[in-house]
């Protein structure tokens, strides 16, 4: 690799210290992995370090004190764009480490010496307002003289404690008004799934999420996935030209813009997730009581929601298994209601979760080189890949793949890796799964 890729493009610098202290780590970090995932419900930050036990020891780093991480990022002479920088900063709390405990040599006083044995170290961390907001208690009572939506009560419930809901956002929220909510004493995190589990926050499936700043983050998926990408993938031609190349390149200056030279894995799971949640989907309302309603949802009538001419593409023979939500007493005081499509809501959420990852897409990319000029670069943004639960789109540029494979998805989950390649740059990866329900154009 020429000398000169480091001097221009973009450098990455990575600063840890130890939050009170005059403890200083940026020598002894050699990777920083960070990891953003749906499944989760904030993100994961491990921190890989060749340290002194010592150093751990001595200043008590076992949870008591915050790390603090900051990632900046600097656009070297590039022409045509300005030089600017960008600034990650993240205050994290240690949660696990595999700290080994060496022999050291004792002095004749039996006192041990200053002897260092560096060793490898993994840091597993979590973003401190990550953990506080999601884990804030809350306990509150909305009587008749305050009829709102579920989406209104977790708002004004989260306001209450002074929780940040800048990020939330309410297209297709379940409308249905109640005059009467109760909320036990439980944690934010906890809430948002109770009154989903009892109402059904949007009309599709709920996204939940706290980012590294606090930020409480909840929308709908399946409206999520019909805006423009928040980011755009590309997978030249394999016998692409350097100009093709530069083309792409200069795409990438937005922050928005990726390619990948690397094959793209790919996965179809529409049978599985029929075979293990079901396809005709009945809600039993109040079962024990001689008057009640059933409420019927087929996944293709859920998945339509995203696009009308939409097909699961499943076999037939699926299409016969039903499934029997029978214990959903919380659902009572909706059954009189039940034709209005807006409360339905906890019936559409429920089965739009199940299915919403049918197709999947595993996409790695980095420092690109070209392969017809190696001094050409295309460097890796990483603001953007931080952005689980947002519309991403695939654009293949192969022809066997367009039909099948283009479109738009939901970045589900990335996972970010620094790592240090010499005393002032690092080299930055990354690994993205996208996921959809079924196809959705362009």
């Amino acid at each position: 690799m020429p000398k000169d890729i480091f001097e221009t493009g973009r450098r990455y610098t990575v600063e840890l210290i130890v939050d009170g202290s005059k403890l200083y780590l940026n020598e002894r970090i050699i990777k920083v992995s960070i990891i953003n995932s749906m499944a989760s419900i904030w993100p994961l930050i491990i921190l890989d370090l060749k340290i002194d036990n010592n150093y751990i020891i001595d200043e008590d780093l076992f949870g008591k004190k915050s790390l603090l991480l900051t990632i900046k990022t600097e656009i070297l002479n590039i022409p045509g764009h300005a030089a600017s920088k960008e600034q990650i900063e993240f205050e994290l709390l240690y949660m696990y480490s595999n700290l080994n405990l060496t022999s050291k040599v004792a002095d004749p006083t039996g006192k041990e010496t200053s002897q260092q044995d560096y060793q490898y170290l993994s840091l597993t961390t979590i973003p401190v307002p990550s953990i506080k907001t999601m884990t804030t208690s809350i306990n509150t009572i909305f009587e008749e003289e305050i009829v709102q939506d579920p989406l209104e009560l977790i708002i004004k419930a989260l306001e209450e404690v002074k929780i940040k809901t800048e990020k939330i956002k309410a297209l297709k929220k379940n409308a249905f008004k109640y005059d009467q909510f109760i909320v036990p004493p439980m944690s934010v995190n906890q809430m948002v799934d109770y009154v989903n589990e009892k109402c059904g926050i949007y009309q599709g499936s709920m996204f939940k999420y706290c980012d590294y700043e606090g930020n409480l983050l909840l929308w709908n998926l399946n409206e999520e996935i019909k805006k423009n990408g928040n980011i755009i993938i590309e997978q030249p031609r394999h016998d692409y030209d350097i100009f093709e190349f530069n083309k792409l390149k200069e795409k990438t200056a937005d922050g928005k813009h990726f390619v990948t030279l690397e094959t793209v894995g790919s996965a179809t799971n529409s049978n599985v997730n029929i075979l293990d949640n079901g396809y005709e989907h009945i809600f039993m309302t109040d079962p024990e009581r001689e008057l009640f309603f059933n409420l019927e949802k087929t996944s293709d009538d859920i998945s339509k929601m995203q696009e009308k001419q939409s097909d699961l593409g499943i076999h037939k023979v699926l299409k016969e298994i039903k499934t029997y939500h029978s214990t959903l007493k919380g659902y009572r005081y909706q059954t009189e209601f039940l034709e209005d499509d807006d409360n339905n809501s906890f019936a559409t959420t429920k089965v739009s979760s199940n299915i919403k990852s049918n197709d999947s897409l595993e996409i790695k990319f980095g420092r690109l080189t070209s392969t017809i000029n190696s001094d050409d670069t295309i460097e890796l943004q990483l603001l953007k890949l931080l952005e689980v639960g947002k519309c991403a789109e695939y654009v293949p540029n192969s022809m066997p793949y367009l039909d099948r494979y283009q479109g738009k998805y939901i970045l589900e989950s990335s996972t970010i890796i620094l790592n240090r390649i010499d005393s002032e740059q690092w080299n930055p990866t990354a690994s993205l799964i996208l996921t959809r329900t079924h196809k959705v154009a362009k």
